[in-house]
């Protein structure tokens, strides 16, 4: 716990998953018993008492988190989603509690169903409201590399390790919030709407055979933004991170050549505050990053052939180059195809292109990149 004073145990034996709670004040084990329910688990970690775990596990095949309370062997599951979500720990900013966690699923509001793959999505950030049990955040948007391990780091700031320039550092979030207002959520069976429409709130009653919803609540909204950058700049991978307590302190895993070593550190309130650090991307990401970019303008191309548009490529490279729109339209290319959203593509890119050619002296501008 956040003390020091328990330490809990999980572990496998004849099948089962069982536990039990270290007293290292006492010297003695307690709360020895079976966790039923999961298929494995992945990590454990205290949540606001020294009775309720948070963890993250897998349960039919799905990696999800869950909470468990000891005195009453109650498990009570978080997220129920076909994507994989790790490294599970709690929060508290200010105006909001909750659990900040690394997932592969491709947004906050991410559709889950049998027929959705989630191997080729990045692994984000995301921050679910612990008051509510229902509003997902997503906290980082890597556009190469995973993020992982994250945790608080400070009152306003979480951290996490990412190898977004192609080596693993820490980086660190800086979290605001604000009310926005409230969802309604109508319970009828076994679904549960979120806002839903006349249509679709009486197409579920119809399947359901139910005049009128279970149940009705309401929760609060809030709209979160946070900032991220670098704090570190290491030369050798950042492996895992832990917080270590309530005194300020983290724990690092690091690989340097065939060694590894666990340093424990404070935090690092200097860099906080400068946000100095440039961890630039290796020689390999930056060739990534290249061919990425070329294979987003061939898809591109691809997409509009279709269409019979011409494409000017020499005219389109000078008038972009100094664009403000520029990164707006590589992120929204690349973000279209990865959904494999053509028509999407096609429409933003003729918005754009209107506003561009106002300001140049071309007559029109078909495509761009």
């Amino acid at each position: 716990d956040g003390k020091g004073t328990r330490v809990v145990i999980i572990y496998w034996e004849d099948g089962k998953i069982k536990m039990f709670v270290y007293d290292t004040i006492a010297g003695y084990k307690q709360f020895k018993q079976e966790i039923e329910g999961l298929d494995q688990v992945l990590d454990v970690q205290y949540l606001l008492d020294k009775n309720t775990l948070l963890l993250t596990a897998v349960k039919n095949g799905h990696t999800d988190i869950f909470t468990y309370k000891i005195d009453t062997k109650k498990l009570d599951q978080l997220t129920n989603d076909v994507y994989d979500d790790l490294d599970a720990s709690f929060v508290a900013f200010p105006n909001k509690t909750g659990v900040i966690f690394s997932s592969n699923r491709p947004g906050p509001e991410a559709v889950s169903s049998d027929t959705v793959l989630a191997t080729k999505n990045r692994f984000n950030i995301f921050l679910l409201d612990y008051a509510t049990k229902q509003q997902v955040t997503q906290l980082t948007n890597l556009k190469f590399g995973n993020a992982r391990y994250p945790m608080q780091y400070n009152v306003n700031h979480f951290t996490y390790v990412s190898d977004e320039n192609g080596i693993g550092n820490r980086w660190a979030g800086f979290f605001t919030t604000q009310r926005e207002g409230l969802d309604t959520l109508f319970y009828i069976g076994d679904e549960v709407l979120r806002n839903p429409s006349d249509k679709d709130l009486d197409s579920t009653l119809v399947a359901w055979q139910k005049n009128e919803p279970d149940s009705i609540s309401t929760f609060q909204v809030t709209k979160d933004s946070t900032y991220t950058f670098p704090i570190t700049n290491y030369q050798s991978s950042l492996l895992e991170t832990r917080i270590a307590g309530d005194k300020g302190q983290v724990s690092e895993v690091t690989r340097q050549s065939d060694m590894k070593f666990l340093y424990k550190l404070r935090v690092d309130s200097i860099t906080l505050r400068k946000r100095n650090v440039n961890a630039r991307p290796t020689e390999y990401m930056k060739k990534l990053m290249s061919e990425e970019e070329i294979n987003d303008w061939n898809w591109t191309c691809d997409v509009l052939r279709k269409l019979e548009w011409k494409i000017y490529v020499n005219e389109s490279q000078k008038v972009m180059k100094n664009s403000k729109q520029l990164k707006e339209v590589k992120k929204h290319i690349r973000d279209c195809k990865e959904q494999g959203d053509s028509k999407k593509t096609i429409t933003l890119l003729e918005e754009i292109a209107n506003e561009i050619v106002k300001d140049s002296n071309l007559e029109s501008i078909p495509i761009f990149i």
